[in-house]
C-alpha cells in the first residue's frame, strides 16, 4: 500500500531547488547535460524510493510531469511548493517551479545556482542585486527614496517607451535593466489587463503572464496600446516578481496614502517597503504605535501560511502590531479561508500578528484613525 501523503518526508529546500535548477539545464543543454545538481537530487530521491525508482532518465522525467505528491512512497516538495502543481510542464519548468525558484533566489545563497536557473530566476536577481547595492550606500535615507522609487515605477508599469523611462531621472540608471524590447508582432495595438498588465501572444492568442493569478481576459476590459518602436516591456521574472504582487501592495499603499492626507495629525508616517523592503509597509500613529504590513498574494493558501511568521521587530523596524494581508478574493475560496482562519487560530491569544483582507485591514486602518480622532472632536461638557 502507498504511504500516505502525510507521512512522507518533505524534500530539503535545497535538495529541490538542484533538482529544479538539475532539470532545468538537462533540458536545455543540446547534449542533455546532467549537472551535479541534478545528480545530487536523484540521488536522494532513489535512496529514498529505492526499488521504485524509475530506472531511466526518461521515465524520471515522466513522473515529474506529474504533481510532486503523487510521487511514489517516501517524499514529497518542500511545503511552500503547491504540490497540487506538477514540477515540469511540456518539459519545460512548470509556472510553479519557476516561482518557487525566484522565491528561493530571495532567500538562499544563490550565487551556486546562478549558472544554472531559468530565466526568470534570473530576471529576479537584479532586483536581488539592487537592494545589495543600495546596502552598500553611506546615505541609508537615500537608498531608501531611491528604492521606494523603483519599486513603485515597476509595480505601475509593465510596459512602457524608452522616453518614460528617460523621464525617470532620479532612478534612470536602474530602471532600464529592469525592461527588455517588445518583440516584434504582427498587431498593430497591444493589450494591456488593469490586473496582471501586458498580455504575451503565445499560441496564436493572447494570454496572461500568469494564468493562474488572472484569465479572464475580455477584450472590452484591456487597454489597447499603439504597438510602436521601441516599446520596452518588464522581463518576465520581474514581471511575476513584482509587478504582480504589487498590485496588491498598491491597494494597501493607496489607501494608506490617502488617509494620510486626510488625517495627517493622527496618521504621521506612511513608509514604503521600509529597511529596503524588509517588509512593504509601515504606519505610524499619533499616539505612538507603529504597525508593520507584509502583503501576499499566493494561489495556495499552503504557500502562503509557510511564509506567516514573525516580521522583523528591532531597531528602526520596531513595531507594536504586525499585519499579512492578503487580497479579498483569496478568502472566496473556502480551502484558502479555513486554511488561514485555521493558522489564525494557532498563533498564540497575545500574538501582535494577525493576517486580514485588504478591506478588513484598510477598515482597522479607518477605526483606528476614527479613534484617535475623537478626542479631538468631543465637545465640552456644559457647565450647569
Amino acid at each position: 500500500m502507498e504511504q500516505d501523503t502525510a507521512d512522507k518526508k518533505a524534500l530539503s529546500t535545497e535538495t529541490f531547488l538542484r533538482l529544479l535548477v538539475g532539470l532545468h539545464v538537462y533540458l536545455n543543454s543540446e547534449r542533455s547535460e546532467m549537472s551535479p545538481h541534478l545528480r545530487h537530487a536523484m540521488n536522494v530521491l532513489a535512496f529514498a524510493q529505492l526499488s521504485a525508482f524509475p530506472k531511466t532518465i526518461h521515465q524520471f522525467i515522466h513522473e515529474c510531469h506529474d504533481a510532486p505528491n503523487l510521487w511514489k512512497l517516501s517524499v514529497t516538495a518542500p511545503a511552500v511548493f503547491d504540490s497540487s502543481q506538477p514540477i515540469l510542464s511540456q518539459n519545460q519548468l512548470s509556472a510553479e517551479a519557476q516561482e518557487f525558484c525566484m522565491a528561493m533566489s530571495e532567500s538562499l545563497q544563490i550565487d551556486v545556482y546562478r549558472g544554472s536557473l531559468p530565466q526568470t530566476a534570473l530576471d529576479n536577481l537584479i532586483m536581488i542585486d539592487l537592494r545589495k547595492t543600495l546596502q552598500q550606500w553611506p546615505d541609508r535615507a537615500e537608498a531608501q527614496h531611491t528604492y521606494v522609487a523603483i519599486r513603485s515605477f515597476l509595480s505601475t508599469y509593465s510596459i512602457c517607451t524608452v522616453r518614460d523611462l528617460r523621464r525617470q531621472t532620479a532612478i534612470w540608471d536602474y530602471v532600464p535593466a529592469f525592461y527588455e524590447d517588445v518583440p516584434p508582432l504582427p498587431h498593430p495595438k497591444l493589450p494591456v489587463c488593469p490586473r496582471c498588465g501586458l498580455l504575451e501572444w503565445v499560441d496564436d492568442a493572447w494570454h496572461g503572464v500568469k494564468p493562474t493569478y488572472c484569465s479572464d481576459h475580455n477584450p472590452a476590459s484591456l487597454t489597447w496600446i499603439n504597438n510602436e518602436a521601441r516599446l520596452q516591456r518588464l522581463k518576465r521574472g520581474i514581471h511575476l516578481r513584482t509587478f504582480i504582487p504589487g498590485q496588491a501592495e498598491l491597494a494597501v499603499f493607496s489607501h494608506a496614502d490617502n488617509r494620510h492626507a486626510e488625517f495627517p495629525l493622527q496618521l504621521v508616517n506612511v513608509e514604503r517597503y521600509p529597511g529596503l523592503d524588509t517588509y512593504d509597509l509601515r504606519l505610524t500613529f499619533s499616539d505612538g504605535e507603529v504597525w508593520a504590513v507584509d502583503v501576499k498574494d499566493h494561489t495556495s493558501p499552503l504557500t502562503f501560511i509557510e511564509q506567516v511568521k514573525s516580521l522583523y521587530n528591532l531597531g528602526d523596524l520596531k513595531h507594536d502590531q504586525a499585519f499579512y494581508v492578503i487580497p479579498d478574493a483569496r478568502m472566496d475560496d473556502w480551502a484558502y479561508r479555513n486554511a488561514v482562519n485555521e493558522k489564525r487560530d494557532s498563533l498564540p491569544r497575545n500574538s501582535k500578528l494577525d493576517i486580514a483582507t485588504i478591506t478588513s485591514f484598510q477598515q482597522l486602518v479607518d477605526a483606528k484613525l476614527e479613534s484617535l480622532t475623537r478626542p479631538l472632536n468631543k465637545k465640552p461638557t456644559p457647565k450647569r
